[in-house]
């Protein structure tokens, strides 16, 4: 039978060892809702728990799906499996429980109702994690002198069985017949391949059986490492730390991560045993580096830290005053890898550390690593508390990334990393078969078509385009199945996504949220936060199916001020760095301050026809054609670039694929020369970018004034420029780095991008990137910063001229299936308006238009005849007077001219 690897999103921090402890925990309250004989147990309680209310017994009852204690959501849930009865108040509940007894179960809206059954009940709890075990604690009572047990069996991958005693005379103490003290514990059971623990009520003695409350407490299992990988950072200048030498005290040895830039050479691993393992690390985004003398663990206790416990490791650390990341890469991808990280500071601040890990799938948790006595009396850094990550996949690339982010505090801390490569558990789905041709599209109201007419909104509108594209031969054939509802959030497709996702039996979903149904106006970061989480859930559970996930950012709405703009912002900026394909919304239609762009929207919460249009699109139209065919996200290329001028003899032309409206071209560029370094051809004419002769580079449009350049780029040294359109808002805007130029009015329809050509510069290329969004100054930043950002993204070509990465020099990353085409550059010599046959020199070609044969006036002499289309590609040559052009398809060419005596271009029309 088929099966999946493990992929699931949890949260944990541990101490070594203590695989006991809980990941997770689960209250679940069994009983009805009718007030006379039982109550729903609100949240939270006065422990401060969230609990779950279980209340109809019946087998057609819906999923109850669970939170957490801590209210997260969690994808786990119940389904009654065989009926049960209820009661409770007047039948027997435990009204008063004692907290001494009960502890967190004395809770009376838990006690005094139950579950009961006659013979046998039964129910089964789905969506839990394979590679985890589950502890069950299970309360039950019912005041009765006939003494009742009641037997509890669960199966899943293992299986227990045991009994508890609910009623019988003087059980609770002298007068009280029932339970009130007594909570059954079951041994560790794992769920089995489908994440599934089925769970029996059974009658053993007395009347009846019974079920009251329900803990369940979900635990780490160990696992065996296959390799181990042991990596100590820090300095090594003797001041502040040392490398870690090799074999340490206990025959390991030590990987060292010392340069702190991301100009650093990778760092290749070798296991504990000195063997290589392929895989090696690299910095992304740089850190700092102290130790020794700034609060590092000079002296490690190995009965806390276990093999970590080695001084020069534990002495000094990389730090981060935000965020800062690295990447581990070379990985296995049919292996699973589990983290063990450590961090310390001798402080007394209160500081606490965010490690987020990024493969196929998520996982994040915190450290604290400094604070009052945090490692006993006088000793102000953490000496004990390794964090542990759970199993992660890597990506298609054979990547995992480590991201360290300051929490709480002044710093975030990485002195000690222990990767250990294990089997990953295997998971079966729910459909062994799917519709490799079949997208779903999950989410609410807008992408279900509001706002639009006839609901043909911008979901309705792909799913046309792409149905277009197939007809004419230019993509493959897609089904598109649209299971949007109005009003969801991230919680009611959590709540959902078993019964109305996995029937569809699709192989990609696009989910498609707002952070205004989350409830970011009146929620702020809580909601953000949970909105991230849960979209991160969402799209573990679905790689977990095998279902490959897509992800609309937030965008606009009427009612948002400047924190939730800025909240979308933040959100996006994430949605872009996941490792996961995703679409840009708020560079569709955003107003500049988070609210629709005039005449976009059909009421305050949704945007109307011509709106829906321009999220369509946003959308890469060959997104799912490039992820059939395998194509895996990109990540960020570094040290390669692309020499061109105009010896080159050709230019980097983007041809967008179908319509494109708001969007965003950048490159970076190293220069010492003056001259016209970019055109876009427009429906309207020719926009340029052109470097003046004071190195500042200028937009000309031919839609607008333009935007003079301020600052000076040919200084030799690389810059970034970024061209950025919002069709919708009207407004061009152009970046040189993080500096904005400036911005002018304009709407204008892209159908060519040009770089390099018979007038530009001298030059050195990196980093060419087409989206179908405008951008926002803090994604400008994050480029400029280094970052890839990857939301309806159509061409990413690191531009690899010396062959470092690619044998294609302009290869395409971005998953989409355009291509940057090296195209002949011609030189506008002499170029003429279509209506004036003749050039200066007194050379002309008639007739213009010419339908059959253009013929060549003012020369004496037979010439070289080339002739272009409008996007500088050559269709035809020639040698003589005339030229056949009927085989050229109508629309405006140039021609060019060449002998001992001329060299002209003229430009002609194809009728």
């Amino acid at each position: 039978m088929k099966k999946l690897l493990l992929y699931l999103l949890l949260f944990c921090v541990i101490s070594t060892g203590a695989y006991a402890q809980a990941l997770r925990t689960f209250y679940v309250d069994f009983g009805p809702n009718d007030v006379t004989n039982g109550n729903v147990t609100n949240s939270p309680d006065v422990n401060g728990n969230y609990w779950n209310n279980v209340t109809n017994t019946a087998t057609t009852a819906s999923s109850v799906y669970l939170v957490t204690n801590r209210n997260a959501s969690s994808g786990v849930f119940i389904n009654i499996t065989a009926g049960f009865s209820s009661n409770g108040i007047q039948n027997g509940g435990l009204l008063s429980p004692n907290a001494a007894l009960l502890k967190d179960f004395a809770i009376n809206t838990a006690t005094q109702d139950y579950f009961h059954t006659d013979n046998m009940g039964s129910f089964v709890i789905k969506g839990l994690d394979v590679s985890k075990g589950y502890v069950f604690k299970f309360f039950a009572t019912r005041n009765d002198p006939e003494v009742r047990r009641s037997n509890y069996t669960l199966v899943g991958k293992t299986t227990y069985s045991a009994t508890l005693q609910t009623s019988g005379t003087n059980l609770g103490g002298t007068g009280y017949n029932g339970n009130n003290s007594t909570i059954l514990t079951t041994g560790t059971i794992a769920p089995d391949v489908k994440g599934q623990i089925a769970i029996t009520v059974k009658r053993e003695a007395g009347a009846f059986g019974y079920i009251g409350i329900l803990k369940i407490e979900e635990v780490r299992i160990p696992v065996t490492p296959l390799k181990t990988v042991y990596v100590d950072f820090g300095p090594n200048d003797v001041t502040n730390g040392n490398i870690t030498t090799s074999p340490d005290q206990n025959g390991n040895y030590w990987n060292n991560v010392t340069n702190i830039n991301t100009t650093a050479p990778q760092v290749n691993f070798v296991d504990k045993t000195n063997a290589a393992t392929g895989a090696y690390m690299t910095i992304t985004t740089s850190f700092l580096s102290n130790g020794i003398q700034n609060g590092g663990l000079l002296s490690p206790n190995a009965a806390l830290l276990g093999d970590l416990a080695i001084p020069t490791a534990t002495q000094d650390y990389f730090y981060t005053t935000g965020s800062s990341d690295l990447s581990i890469r070379g990985l296995d991808k049919t292996k699973g890898y589990v983290f063990n990280l450590f961090g310390t500071r001798n402080d007394p601040e209160k500081r606490v550390t965010t490690y987020a890990l990024t493969g196929a799938t998520f996982y994040n948790g915190t450290l604290q690593t400094s604070g009052t006595d945090l490692g006993g009396t006088g000793y102000n850094g953490n000496t004990k508390t390794i964090w542990t990550s759970d199993i992660i996949m890597p990506d298609d690339n054979g990547h995992i990334n480590l991201t360290v982010t300051r929490t709480e505090g002044s710093f975030g801390y990485l002195g000690v990393m222990k990767m250990e490569q294990v089997t990953p558990v295997a998971f079966e789905p729910a459909c062994l078969t799917k519709d490799a041709s079949r997208i779903a599209i999950m989410g609410s109201s807008v992408p279900s078509g509001t706002g639009a007419t006839n609901n043909q909104g911008y979901a309705q509108l792909y799913a046309q385009l792409l149905t277009a594209r197939a007809g004419s031969g230019v993509g493959q054939t897609w089904n598109v199945s649209n299971i949007s509802i109005p009003g969801n959030n991230t919680i009611s497709v959590i709540n959902r996504w078993d019964k109305d996702l996995l029937p569809v039996c699709g192989k990609y979903v696009i989910y498609a949220l707002s952070l205004g149904n989350e409830g970011i106006t009146t929620g702020g970061q809580a909601t953000f936060n949970q909105f991230r989480d849960n979209l991160k859930l969402l799209i573990n559970k679905a790689r977990q199916q095998g279902i490959e996930p897509i992800i609309t950012n937030c965008y606009s709405r009427e009612d948002y001020t400047a924190t939730e703009y800025n909240f979308i912002k933040q959100m996006n900026l994430l949605i872009h760095s996941w490792n996961v394909a995703s679409v840009n919304l708020l560079g569709a239609l955003d107003n500049g301050a988070g609210k629709w762009a005039t005449g976009y929207k059909s009421d305050d919460l949704h945007p109307n026809d011509a709106g829906h249009q321009e999220f369509k699109y946003a959308i890469v139209p060959s997104l799912f054609d490039a992820l059939k065919a395998g194509k895996t996200q990109p990540y960020k290329i570094n040290g390669t670039s692309l020499s061109l001028s105009p010896a080159s003899g050709y230019k980097l032309q983007i041809k967008p694929e179908e319509i494109l409206h708001s969007f965003t071209y950048s490159y970076d560029i190293q220069t010492g020369s003056t001259g016209q370094v970019t055109v876009i051809t427009t429906a309207a004419g020719q926009n340029k970018l052109t470097i003046n002769a004071a190195g500042k580079i200028d937009y000309t449009s031919a839609s607008s004034a333009g935007i003079p350049g301020i600052t000076v780029l040919n200084n030799n040294q690389w810059h970034k420029v970024t061209l950025t359109h919002y069709y919708a808002m009207g407004k061009t805007l152009l970046y040189v780095d993080k500096v904005l130029q400036g911005s002018v009015a304009e709407k204008i329809v892209p159908t060519l991008f040009d770089l390099n050509g018979a007038n530009a510069p001298a030059a050195t290329y990196s980093t060419l990137l087409l989206y179908r969004s405008g951008m926002v100054a803090e994604e400008v930043n994050a480029m400029v910063d280094g970052n890839l950002l990857k939301s309806s993204l159509e061409i990413y070509a690191p531009l690899d001229g010396a062959g470092v990465f690619s044998a294609n020099p302009v290869v395409n990353l971005a998953q989409s299936t355009n291509t940057v085409k090296q195209v002949a550059a011609v030189a506008p010599l002499a170029v003429t308006d279509a209506h004036q046959e003749t050039a200066a020199t007194g050379i002309a070609v008639y007739p213009n238009p010419a339908r059959t044969t253009l013929y060549i006036s003012g020369i004496k002499t037979p010439v070289s005849i080339k002739i272009y289309n409008n996007s500088g590609q050559l269709q035809l040559t020639s040698f003589g007077k005339s030229v056949a052009v009927d085989r050229l398809q109508t629309g405006v060419y140039f021609i060019q001219l060449k002998s001992a005596e001329t060299d002209q271009v003229l430009k002609f029309i194809k009728q």
